[in-house]
């Protein structure tokens, strides 16, 4: 601690005090990936008093928006990027924290101020916005830019452009964590872009540590709540860049509710649907999604009634199917779901590849589709399941949008 304390005097990052009132907090070492101590700041105490305001942050949702096909991309990120932000003198003495007897304030911005993401955020999209007004396309999440380009030779006069801009604003640009080389292919918000293909997967690494936490839990058969709540947390990332990734956490999701909430470290046999799934995750965390839907697309509408249902495909092609006496017996949206599904299996050839636009007035059935399942119904999970399965098996995805049955006509 003492050298850590000692570096971050020489850098100007604290100063020592002899101010009798503030606030003080802990601060204790963790080691890096790499070996080395980072100092944390454990602000929890403090940031109970402060008032904060919503924003946002862009995500890898908002991402494909951005790229086109065949992007060249860059990516630059920040050194001690918070540290570029000082804190005004009168407030520095309430994020002190002491050590061998001696207190210390924090002179700039602190990572763990719960208010520390949306001051800085402020700064770096003024910096994006400049840029755009000059022509240069970019995303930022806090200290890490997204610079993407049509060419290679635009995309060096751009990140040109942006690296003298934030050496002149007097930040420090991390060199060995930017990938300033051209390339179609680049790590951003902990994911691997390919704008050749245009998927996105989880970087080798990030599989691998994945893969070996699935296994602990395959090997032990138990977990705990504790332990359930940070997988979740976990694959529920991953399930971004892996497809049908939602679907296969519903099991898990389920599961979960039945774990003990009193002692969430005691632990219980996962069950053998979880460990299914657990299974499936492990085999597929690398096969990739693609991030933009397939460019040919094609329209269905679907009516469930209690004698049968009615399919729309497109303009021209209809479709009618009567319920046998079991059919009869299901609920509405199970009815709408199996519609779905069935006018697709009836004409494979004519949604494979296809960007399908579902036109539904159930936004059960609508959410349904849009999430990959619910934790509601069993049985609708179940049909789900069945839908999801075929329309990827066609390489093909589904787009559901509510109609309300007033203007859903056509079925």
């Amino acid at each position: 601690m003492s050298i850590v304390i000692s570096e971050m005097l020489k850098k100007g990052i604290v100063t020592e005090t002899r101010e009798t009132s503030g606030f003080i907090s802990h601060m204790f070492l963790r080691l890096k990936a790499n070996g080395k101590p980072r100092p944390i700041f454990n602000l929890s105490h403090l940031n109970t008093f402060l008032a904060l305001k919503r924003f946002r942050l862009i995500n890898h949702f908002k991402l494909p928006k951005f790229l086109m096909p065949g992007d060249f991309m860059v990516t630059v990120d920040l050194s001690d990027a918070y540290c570029h932000v000082p804190i005004k003198q009168s407030h520095q003495r309430f994020l002190a924290f002491r050590y061998m007897g001696t207190t210390y304030n924090w002179t700039c911005l602190p990572f763990g101020l719960a208010s520390a993401p949306q001051a800085f955020a402020q700064l770096s999209n003024w910096v994006a916005q400049l840029l755009r007004s000059w022509g240069v396309r970019v995303v930022v999440y806090l200290d890490d830019f997204l610079i993407a380009a049509r060419s290679p030779l635009q995309l060096e006069e751009d990140t040109k452009l942006t690296l003298n801009l934030l050496r002149h604003l007097g930040w420090v640009v991390n060199m060995q964590k930017s990938q300033l080389n051209p390339s179609q292919s680049r790590s951003f918000l902990g994911l691997d872009w390919d704008t050749r293909t245009e998927t996105v997967s989880l970087p080798d690494q990030k599989a691998r540590d994945i893969r070996h936490h699935i296994g602990q839990f395959l090997s032990k058969g138990k977990w705990s709540l504790k332990a359930h709540r940070q997988l979740l947390g976990i694959l529920s990332f991953a399930a971004f860049a892996v497809p049908l990734g939602r679907l296969h956490l519903r099991p898990l999701q389920i599961a979960g509710r039945s774990l003990p909430r009193g002692n969430p470290r005691e632990n219980r046999t996962i069950p053998p649907p979880c460990l299914t799934a657990l299974t499936w995750w492990s085999r597929h965390l690398k096969d990739g999604s693609p991030y933009t839907p397939p460019p040919r697309s094609v329209v269905i509408s679907t009516d469930a009634s209690d004698w049968g249902l009615g399919v729309h495909i497109g303009s021209h092609l209809y479709l009618r199917h009567e319920w046998s006496e079991q059919q009869q017996t299901w609920h509405i949206n199970h009815k709408e779901l199996y519609a779905i599904r069935w006018a697709i299996e009836s004409n494979l050839q004519l949604f494979r590849n296809k960007s399908i636009t579902v036109l539904t007035d159930s936004t059960t059935v609508a959410g349904q589709i849009r999430k990959e399942g619910g934790l509601r119904s069993k049985t609708l999970l179940l049909e789900t399941d069945k839908l999801l399965r075929l329309v990827y098996s066609l390489q093909s995805v589904l787009k559901p949008i509510r109609l309300p049955g007033v203007y859903n006509t056509l079925a």
